[in-house]
């Protein structure tokens, strides 16, 4: 503005020198010129600061839905399309996560896109921890003496459960078929389930085995006279004690009498 020539031939005006990196912050030199027709010219210098007084943006980031057990996220995976007005670049973080992975529920996680001159933007989302996975067990095949117990716990044996939340387990016997005192395989069912209640069930095969020799009550020494008939000493057994129900049977493992000499 305000130019002034001596003569009336007119003057142009240009550009000498732009130093400015319209991108980046700083302070620059821009230097203008007026020439009129004669060729004669004047020149003016002024500085240009670039200033950033924008923060980025980026895309909304969806709610998101995990199962419980993931490993911890790096939220600052969903920012999207940032847009910044200078090339200093940006920082992203995650400014909150209140996430409980293994614990089922509704929770807010804020991202942040800072931009060199500190400016920032925030988005904050909800993170829903579900529980879709039922649990896992182990639990073997059991061998157990009959008539050792009237009844058995056999969640007792359950071990090496694996649950993908922080809100445990309940171990039931869904079914025992077990005749604790019979000898014979029988089959028993348990299951593990988790506070949402997925479940998971196994069955195993139960032994019931006799190891152990009956028993029966002293028998005192006889008298017979020479000349009787063969006798049945198996009548002389009482008191017969075996730890199954499967029954005894009696016999005679030895009889040396001579039943015609004294």
């Amino acid at each position: 503005t305000g130019v002034n020539d001596n003569a009336d031939n007119g003057t142009s005006n240009s550009e000498f020198s732009d130093g400015v990196d319209y991108d980046t912050r700083g302070t620059y030199t821009v230097t203008v010129r007026v020439t009129d027709d004669a060729g004669n010219t004047a020149d003016r210098s002024f500085s240009v600061t670039v200033e950033d007084t924008t923060a980025p943006t980026f895309d909304a980031i969806l709610d998101q839905t995990i199962e419980a057990g993931t490993a911890d996220e790096d939220w600052t995976s969903l920012i999207t399309n940032i847009v910044e007005n200078t090339d200093e670049g940006t920082v992203s973080i995650e400014n909150t996560d209140g996430v409980d992975y293994d614990t089922r529920g509704t929770y807010t996680v804020t991202v942040r896109v800072t931009d060199a001159q500190g400016l920032f933007t925030e988005r904050s989302f909800d993170v829903t921890v579900e529980d879709t996975t039922a649990p896992t067990f182990s639990i073997d095949n059991q061998t157990i003496e009959a008539g050792d117990y009237t009844t058995y716990d056999w969640t007792t044996e359950i071990y090496s459960i694996i649950e993908n939340t922080d809100e445990g387990t309940t171990s039931v016997e869904v079914e025992d078929n077990v005749d604790y005192d019979t000898r014979g395989t029988y089959t028993v069912t348990v299951r593990v389930t988790d506070a949402k209640g997925l479940f998971t069930e196994e069955t195993i095969t139960v032994t019931v085995e006799d190891t152990t020799d009956p028993t029966f009550d002293a028998i005192l020494d006889q008298t017979i006279e020479a000349g009787g008939a063969d006798q049945d000493w198996t009548t002389l057994i009482t008191g017969v004690n075996d730890n199954a129900d499967n029954g005894t049977s009696n016999s005679e493992f030895s009889d040396g009498v001579d039943y015609d000499t004294r």
